[in-house]
């Protein structure tokens, strides 16, 4: 007679198997969505091809299968990368210089090309006054002929020139726009790879409105040189990669440690306040110390309790008012 724990373990098995499928699969399906926004004109075909993996690997379930589709998706991605580069290594660079400072000099363009403008059609009009006085009539036809032209300037000037700058200008504010809009949906940091404070913000309101109840434990760091002078920002963000990598050791994955500020972390503890409290010395020590060019580092910590809506306001708004680099008062 069968043994009904080794049937169970296989099925347990099989069904560990199915569930690791379904998340691979899951997780091609994804990048594939991800690359078609970003980059259409590459992303879409890729898109396509990998829609159909399901099937094929629904076909022949087997590791060989598995692995062969994990080469083809690798080669896949390095090969998209390698063209999407060409739109965003140039493109992108081409729309930042264009965009940063740009549409300040086109509309000091549109508008002295309309000062030109009026300066020959006023220049012309003087002209014309001149060759209607009492002048020798090969002086009067010259300078009638002097008029026309300037007045002919003037139309090229408005009819021609004006409308190409203004196109132009109106293509280097959309490329503020995007620049802008980047910026703005940006969520993580740089120098960190953490949540920046626009992504904190949001995490912060998520899990509120989810669990009615968090605990914040911001952490502010003072820097020294080696010398005991105080350590700029600049000096700071050379150290800041390697502080940032001793702050995330302290916490789960499900933490979110988020920067919002040049030398300010916030962290989303799940778990009482008293069991914040109780670790900050010991976050502190084990994140302070001595960096490198010899750029001490201590850490204050202080424990944000967010119970309610009042408490959570108090939080985003000093956020908000960028407050949160200096420590905030405890909300009980």
């Amino acid at each position: 007679m069968p043994d009904p724990s080794i049937d169970a373990e296989r099925n347990a098995r099989q069904d560990l198997t199915q569930t690791a499928v379904n998340c691979y699969l899951s997780t091609i399906l994804s990048a594939a969505e991800c690359l078609a926004k970003l980059c259409p004109e590459v992303g879409i075909p890729y898109q396509n091809r990998w829609r159909r993996l399901p099937q094929r690997v629904g076909f022949d379930l087997s590791s060989r299968a598995l692995d062969a589709s994990g080469k083809m998706f690798q080669s896949d991605l390095e090969r998209f990368a390698d063209s999407a580069s060409l739109y965003f290594g140039n493109g992108l660079d081409m729309v930042q210089r264009i965009g940063a400072g740009g549409a300040e000099e086109f509309d000091k363009a549109v508008q002295e090309a309309i000062s030109y403008a009026n300066l020959l059609q006023e220049m012309a009009e003087s002209l014309q006054q001149s060759a209607d006085l009492d002048a020798a009539p090969e002086i009067s036809e010259r300078l009638y002929l002097q008029s026309e032209g300037l007045r002919k300037s003037a139309r090229q000037v408005r009819n021609s020139l004006l409308p190409c700058l203004r196109s132009l200008a109106a293509i280097v504010r959309e490329c503020r726009k995007i620049l802008l809009q980047a910026e703005q949906e940006t969520i993580l940091d740089a120098e960190t790879g953490f949540v920046n404070s626009r992504g904190f913000r949001f995490e912060l309101k998520n899990r509120y409105d989810q669990s009615q109840g968090s605990c914040v434990l911001l952490v502010t760091c003072t820097a020294t040189l080696k010398g005991g002078h105080d350590c700029s920002d600049e000096d700071f963000r050379k150290i800041v990669g390697d502080v940032a990598s001793r702050l995330g050791d302290q916490f789960r994955p499900w933490d979110c440690v988020g920067r919002i500020g040049p030398r300010v972390f916030a962290v989303i503890f799940e778990g009482s306040p008293a069991t914040a409290r109780d670790r900050s010395d010991q976050i502190s020590r084990s994140v302070g110390g001595t960096f490198g060019n010899g750029i001490a580092v201590n850490i204050a910590i202080e424990v944000v309790e967010v119970r309610d809506a009042d408490s959570l306001l108090t939080v985003l708004t000093a956020f908000d008012k960028g407050t949160a680099a200096s420590p905030m008062p405890a909300v009980a």
